[in-house]
Parts: structure tokens; C-alpha cells; sequence
């Protein structure tokens, strides 16, 4: 493997953790920050994805953490003033 293949290869791979993440109650800030700035488009040209394909990550990755959202906003959690009211 050449260097640049493993490169390109690490490169990809930030990229996908990164998409995971925003599935992550936990890491899902960092992922945001991540695909917001200029880690992402760092990593995606030493990935070597340009163009439509950088764009179409984007719109991915956005589509992702909107459906997390909508899941989490299901997910409302009880609050206390709301607990007091049912006792």
C-alpha cells in the first residue's frame, strides 16, 4: 500500500466514524462541528472526494442528524415540574 493510498484510506475512514457519530447522543456535537467546519473538508480532499460527492456527504450527514433529531424530539423526556402533576 502507498502512502497516499493509506491516507486516502484513514482519510475515509474519519469520514465515516464522523457520520456515525452523529448518531451519538454523545459525540454527535463534535460530529456537527465537525462537518460544519474545516475538518470535513480537510479529510474529504485527502479522501479524495470533490464536487458532487463532498456535497452529497453533506446533505447525508445533515439528513442523518435530522432524522436523530426527530427521534430524540419523540423521545421527550418527562420533566420534573410534569412528574409533580402526576403524583
Amino acid at each position: 500500500m502507498s502512502k497516499t493510498t493509506g491516507i486516502s484510506k484513514l482519510a475515509e475512514m474519519v469520514i465515516l466514524q464522523a457520520m456515525e457519530d452523529l448518531y451519538s447522543i454523545r459525540h454527535s456535537p463534535e460530529s456537527i462541528e465537525y462537518f460544519q467546519g474545516e475538518g470535513f473538508s480537510t479529510w474529504a480532499k485527502l479522501a479524495g472526494i470533490e464536487g458532487q460527492s463532498k456535497c452529497r456527504l453533506t446533505i447525508l450527514a445533515s439528513q442523518a442528524l435530522s432524522k436523530r433529531t426527530k427521534k430524540a424530539a419523540k423521545k421527550k423526556p418527562v420533566k420534573q415540574h410534569e412528574i409533580a402533576l402526576v403524583h
